[in-house]
Formats: structure tokens, sequence, C-alpha cells
């Protein structure tokens, strides 16, 4: 494959373009139509994998035109950064990084009135009667809301300060050396190869199952588009029967299999199992086995006394209804076990085993060790990285100061962002996905100064609480930086481009698109009347106060008392699990598995099913024609099915939009 070695970015290019998708994306998502806005938007189109459209279909576009004649001079560098840019913008423009993120602080004005004013500064949200005009729309008072727009933008980039000191200090050991595949930058970078880089035989070879991909992903795809734009269409894969948002099938009472207590949700949507195909067999068999354990225990606990009722309700409710659940009621308190104490044995494990790269860079910031001659190749010198992580902390503290929150306070919630996203992504690198749902953030909190909610609630409380919950769920603003930094380092490993030019565009396209991305929802709502947008009309923004804040669900969230043995259980399963994996080369168990087949990712999100059916194919695969065929038929196929199903994101959406004025 050829690769080219680029030494600028074009900065006006990125700043330009990410503004534009950042507009576009949200008068995109706010024009489609209901049962749509989920699957065809141009920000997260399947959770909780976080795979995002933008970055795919800006691929797709930009070689369309190519070949249409429209950019003769379009080069690799070109359709590179402009994917670098989607990345960066595409984790704000759905609807729960708007609704319940800023959006959400925001309504509680009209919800709560008097509480509002009382736990929300003015430069927070706007008054009342500006946010209750977001409802009919009308002319738009730009003084009232730029204050509360600059207060947001500024959290989220000094927190994007602090993923980029921190992706950047470990982009070395992650890309250069370990080498993770980041199964979403590898598939897009096979898209590139096979439609635009390869030439002669090798691309002939691939051409071939790459298209048999895309369209398998149509065929699949259209029918699901149709039952859901149509009531008259046959519902061919049972997408109107107890489908969740997400795509996955939940159990039923009434259903023979609700018997089986730990099976709660089987994910159906089909692009999971192309993601899945891409991911390592390890991951895959982890995840589906660590699940069927999860079904066995909590069955033998249901047996013994433990989770009753749990039979009765449906298979939603069997992951998150309050402490009946195997997630958060007794024995085994598995958002406690797997999530908090996982997740957390998972980064300083992690640091622990790699005690030495952290060592070399910190050598490298004072001019001295190994990592010093290789400093050219980095985006900035480790003395910078740590500088910028510093002030970055800095700035972190003072700009939550304006909530109301202390040293302690801003430092706890700085050490959930660290803890929860550097293993987040490391999950999303290995297994294509994120521990996704908010209700383990507050778990430091609970440890170390709120083990029960004030009463009555504080400022700093509350805000702590929102920031705590919201930030470790889908990579609303801070994960989304750290996912973008490490997806722009991998495919600029992959494409020869300097890991410098792409530190300037991913810093540029998500700093620059987020107030824009705000600016364009608070527009689109006085245009048309937020009631008259079904994405936002549909969302909920009650999550300040009565859900984050309120009591009931704090005092038991990540479990209820006593929570810690759980997660000191958790930390020293996947501690136990980490140095078995790499202590004996033969182990097949991996701890991200155990995490995702043990919490919300199986037993909300389904996501043991797809896994299980790629875990399948994928062995057939290499047993029946070794790694050749999984490179040269497998891989291609699974790309392409991902294409396909783009390219009905793109299509599907459009029409939706054109019905939004047009009505057929």
């Amino acid at each position: 494959m050829s690769v080219e070695r680029v030494e600028k970015v074009s900065l006006p290019l990125v700043v330009v373009f990410s503004v534009f998708l950042a507009f576009i994306s949200i008068v995109w998502i706010s024009l489609l139509p209901s049962g749509l806005w989920h699957f065809y938007n141009l920000g997260i189109v399947a959770c909780p994998l976080q795979l995002t459209s933008a970055p795919f279909i800006t691929i797709l576009l930009l070689i369309a035109m190519n070949k249409a004649g429209l950019l003769k001079k379009l080069k690799v560098s070109t359709i590179v950064y402009f994917y670098i840019a989607a990345v960066s913008v595409a984790w704000y423009t759905d609807y729960a990084a708007t609704s319940e993120w800023y959006a959400g602080v925001w309504h509680n004005r009209r919800y709560y009135p008097d509480l509002s004013l009382r736990y929300v500064p003015w430069y927070l949200a706007p008054p009342t009667e500006e946010v209750e005009r977001l409802l009919v729309g009308g002319p738009i008072n730009w003084g009232a809301w730029t204050i509360p727009i600059l207060y947001w933008s500024l959290l989220h980039i000094v927190f994007y300060l602090f993923m980029a000191s921190i992706i950047t200090i470990f982009r070395r050991r992650w890309i250069d050396v370990e080498k993770v595949p980041f199964t979403h930058v590898m598939a897009a970078h096979e898209i590139i190869r096979y439609t635009f880089e390869e030439k002669g035989e090798t691309k002939a070879k691939l051409i071939k199952p790459f298209s048999i991909g895309i369209l398998l992903g149509l065929i699949v795809q259209i029918p699901i588009y149709m039952t859901v734009m149509f009531p008259w269409f046959p519902d061919i894969y049972g997408w109107r029967v107890n489908t969740c948002g997400h795509g996955g099938y939940w159990i039923p009472p009434e259903s023979p299999l609700s018997s089986i207590v730990g099976l709660s949700m089987i994910q159906k949507h089909p692009v999971f199992i192309a993601i899945g195909y891409l991911v390592p067999l390890s991951m895959l068999l982890s995840t589906w086995v660590f699940h069927l354990v999860y079904i066995i225990v909590v069955q033998i606990a249901f047996t013994l006394g433990y989770y009753t009722g749990l039979d009765t309700i449906g298979g939603c409710g069997r992951a998150w209804c309050g402490t009946i659940t195997p997630n958060f009621g007794e024995p085994f308190k598995f958002m406690s076990l797997s999530y908090v104490g996982g997740s957390t044995a998972l980064t300083l494990i992690y640091l622990l085993l790699n005690w030495r790269y952290v060592r070399d860079t910190i050598s490298a910031a004072l001019g001295r060790g190994p990592l010093k001659r290789y400093e050219d190749e980095e985006p900035m010198s480790y003395r910078y990285a740590y500088a910028l992580l510093v002030v970055s902390i800095i700035l972190i503290l003072i700009v939550l100061s304006g909530w109301g929150m202390g040293v302690a306070s801003s430092l706890i919630l700085i050490f959930t962002v660290f803890i929860f996203w550097i293993a987040n992504t490391r999950i999303w690198g290995l297994a294509g996905c994120t521990l996704q749902g908010a209700e383990h953030g507050n778990a430091f909190y609970r440890l170390f100064m709120w083990p029960q909610a004030p009463q009555p609630p504080t400022m700093e409380f509350m805000a702590s609480a929102y920031l705590s919950e919201w930030l470790v769920d889908v990579p609303k603003s801070f994960g989304g930086a750290a996912l973008s930094f490490a997806a722009g380092y991998k495919m600029a490993n992959l494409t020869n481009i300097r890991s410098r030019d792409v530190f300037k565009a991913v810093l540029i396209a998500g700093i620059l698109g987020y107030p824009v991305v705000m600016a364009t929802y608070v527009y689109m709502c006085h245009t048309f009347g937020l009631t008259h947008l079904p994405v936002w009309a549909e969302s909920t923004y009650d999550s300040l106060i009565d859900r984050c804040g309120n009591p009931d669900n704090w005092n038991v969230r990540p479990g209820e008392e006593p929570w810690w043995p759980n997660f000191l259980a958790g930390f020293i399963i996947v501690a136990l699990l980490s140095w078995l994996h790499a202590r004996f080369m033969w182990f097949p168990l991996e701890p991200i598995g155990f995490i995702l087949g043990t919490s919300y990712m199986s037993s909300l999100w389904g996501i043991w099913f797809p896994f299980l059916i790629s875990w399948v194919l994928k062995t057939l695969t290499l047993r029946v024609g070794g790694t050749r065929a999984y490179e040269d038929y497998g891989i291609p196929v699974a790309v392409g099915f991902i294409t396909g199903y783009m390219v009905a994101v793109l299509v599907g959406g459009a029409i939706g939009i054109v019905r939004f004025f047009v009505p057929f």
C-alpha cells in the first residue's frame, strides 16, 4: 500500500469543515422524524459501540466526488484530515450529547425554576423565559445565550486539554508498541485502502468481497429502515416488537425465556456483528463466556432468595430497576463490581504493569532517558505534554469553581474522568465499544466525600452529581476528547501522517465545533419550536434535580450499602485476569471481556450476543481458511457491511429530512 509523508495540515480547511459539520449535524438530527434520530444522524448511530457515522460518510463522499471528477487532486492526507475533523466533532452531535448534558441543565430552568436558581448560577443557563421560548420558537436573544454557551465551552476546553495531554503521553505505548487495533479506525482505513489507495491485482482481489459486504449491509438495513418509516411494511426482523432504542430485543415477562432471570437483553443490531468480527477472538470469547457465568450465578442467587420478583419484569428493568436487579442489589452489585472495580483496576493495573514507560516519559520530560530520542515523532515533547497536563488541571479547578465546586470535589471529578476514560479508551480500542451507562460516575464521591446524599443538597453536591454521572456515559464531552485523540493518532500511524499535524486537527475541530453545536441547537429550536422537532421533543431534560441529585438514586448507585466489598472484588478479579493474561500467552480470558460480560454492556445493551455470533464467524473463517482468508475475505466483507450501513444512514436520513418538509 502506498503512503505519503505530509508535513503540514491545512488548518483553514479543518476550521471551515469542522464548523460546517457541527452546524449541519445538528440541523440534520433536528429534522429527522421520530424513530430515525437514533440510527440515522451524523453522530453516534450504534450505542454502546460509539460508532459515529460522520467520519465514514465523509470518507465515502470525498471518494465519490473524486471518482466523479469533482476533486481531481484529492490526496490521502486530505481524506485523513477531514476524517479526523469529523471524528472530533461527531461525538457532540447526537441527542444524548445535547439533552443529557448542557441542555439538561438549561431546561431545569423551566422544570424546577426555583431549585434551578438555587443550584445553577446565571451564567450556566439563561433565564426561564428564554428557555421556555425554545418550545415554541421565536426571535433569539443571543445576549441571554452567549454566556451559558461560553461557560459550557470553557468546561469542554479545559477537559479537552486534560485528555489531550494524557492520550499524547501514552500515544507511543498504545500506537507504536502495543499496536492497539482501534477497530473503528481500522475499518475507516480499510475503506480508504479498498476504494482509493490500492491499485492493480491487490485492489481487484479485495474489492469483490468488499462490494459483497456493502450489498449485504444494504440488504439487511433497508427492511429495518422501511419498518420504521412505513407502518404497512412487514416487520421482517421483529423491529417493532420489544426493541429498545439501541436495537436490542428485551425479554418480556411472558416469554418462556423470562424464567432465566439473568437473561435480559439480546442485541440484534446487525452492525454490532460486523464491528465484533474485527475484534480479537479472545475478547469475543471472554465476553460471552463471562455473560454465561453471569446468567448462571444470577440464577443461583435467585434460587437462594435474592432478586425476588426479577422474573416478573421485562429485560430493560432487569438491568436497572433499583436494588431488585443484579447490577445494584445484593449479593453481586455488578455495577460496583464490574464498572467501578473493573474499570479502576483496568486503569491502575495497566499503569502498574507499564510503570517503566511512565517513568521513561517523565525522564524524557526532564531531558533524559531512552524516549528522549523519539520525541521528534511525537505530537509534542513530553515536557510540553506534562506541562499541558498540569496547566489543564489548574484551569479545570478554576472553571469548576464557577459552579460552586471546591478543590476536593474538583480533584475527585478529575480522578473520575482519568480512571474511567483511560479504561474506556482502551476498551474502545480493543473491543470496539465503551462502558456506556451513567450510574457509576458518583463512585469516588461516595467513597471519599458523600456516602449518602447531603440534606439539604448544596450547589457543590448538585454540580458534582451531575458532572460525575453524565461524564462517564457516552462521549458527550470529556470522553469524546480521549477517543478523538486516540483515533487521530491511530489513523496517522496507518497513513504515515505526522502525529503533530493530527494533534492540531483534533484540537481545532473538537474545540471549534463545540460552541457551534450548542448555538445551532438554540437556533433550530427557535426556528421551528422544540415541540415540532421529534428528537428534542422526545428527549428528557430534567435530569439535574430529578435524577442526578435525587437521594433515591445517589444512595443506591453504583450499589446499595455496603458496596465497597463488591468494588474491591471486581478490582481483584480484573487485576488477577490482567496478570494471568500478561503472564501466560495461552490463557484465553481477557479482563475486558469480564467487564463486558458481567455488566450493563451485556445485561442492558446485550452485546454478548453479537459478540458470540462474531466469535463463531471469525473462528470458522480462521479454521477453514486461516489468516489469509480472514484478511482477504473476512475483513473486506465486514468493512463492506459497515460501509453499506453508513450508506443507508446517509440516504435514509436524507429521505427522512425530506419527509419533514414534504410528508408522505
